[in-house]
């Protein structure tokens, strides 16, 4: 049976929704326009022309913001596997932890057409857009990939699986919105078998994100983490990292439970 890629899928006429709305995308225009507004009046008054360039700088952030968050962060778009090594065997069982609409679970499933994914979530993210099993059940069906997935509602600091369920797992910026992250990832170490892969896509605080976001970042800084932060709560929790990388404005990373007396 032929397997669609990632570029078939996007081109498909019915396109996929992750649920993440236009404001994700274009909230930065809308504040684009009071920033160039004031900038104009200064200008038709007389202000100095220093005074003007200053007034000018969050128009040009605006901007800025836009450009990364429409044409690189992405957020609707279909990922990729972003590195060969993960899970080259190609055929097992495979959890998205915290699936959302969908992202993950079809990136694996097109890249690893042998699969069988199960997708679990609580189903309660305020900003996904339609949270809910029935738009992600629609997007399995229009990426073609329903056939090989599961659909689980569960929570992912209890997961209703048992010990060493999985031979390999993905998770895809949800894991960051959790309550407890360290619990979270020892659930995920739990349910999956010894010499087991887990691919985590996260938000690690690069350059660009933390400039485009700038509010949201200082609102919240005190849950910013850093390419560090991962790499010790990853070793807390008993993994070991196997690879790592950048994706877009954020960052994944490849690590593996340990075998034997290690595990």
């Amino acid at each position: 049976m032929h397997s669609a890629s990632v570029k078939e899928v996007a081109n498909n006429p019915r396109k996929l929704d992750f649920g993440y709305s236009w404001i994700w995308a274009y909230g930065h225009l809308v504040l684009l326009v009071p920033f160039l507004a004031i900038a104009g009046v200064a200008w038709l008054l007389g202000a100095p022309a220093w005074l003007v360039v200053v007034l000018l700088v969050p128009a040009a952030w605006a901007v800025f913001g836009f450009l990364i968050m429409r044409f690189v962060a992405n957020f609707n778009a279909l990922p990729r596997v972003p590195t060969n090594d993960y899970f080259p065997e190609g055929r097992g069982n495979i959890l998205d932890l915290g699936c959302g609409l969908g992202r993950a679970t079809i990136m694996v499933a097109l890249a690893r057409p042998n699969v069988h994914v199960t997708a679990v979530d609580n189903f309660s993210a305020s900003y996904i857009h339609d949270h809910g099993e029935a738009p992600l059940a629609r997007n399995l069906r229009i990426a073609g990939v329903d056939d090989r997935v599961t659909i689980r509602e569960g929570d992912l600091l209890q997961l209703p699986f048992e010990d060493e369920t999985f031979d390999a797992l993905v998770s895809s910026f949800a894991i960051d919105h959790t309550a407890d992250v360290a619990r979270a990832l020892a659930e995920a170490k739990r349910v999956l078998r010894p010499g087991g892969q887990f691919l985590l896509l996260s938000s690690v605080a690069s350059a660009r994100m933390v400039i485009s976001m700038l509010p949201l970042y200082i609102m919240n800084w005190g849950h910013v983490r850093t390419r560090g932060d991962w790499q010790r709560e990853l070793k807390a929790a008993g993994f070991t990292l196997d690879d790592e990388g950048p994706l877009r404005t954020h960052g994944w990373f490849l690590v593996s439970r340990p075998r034997g007396n290690d595990a």
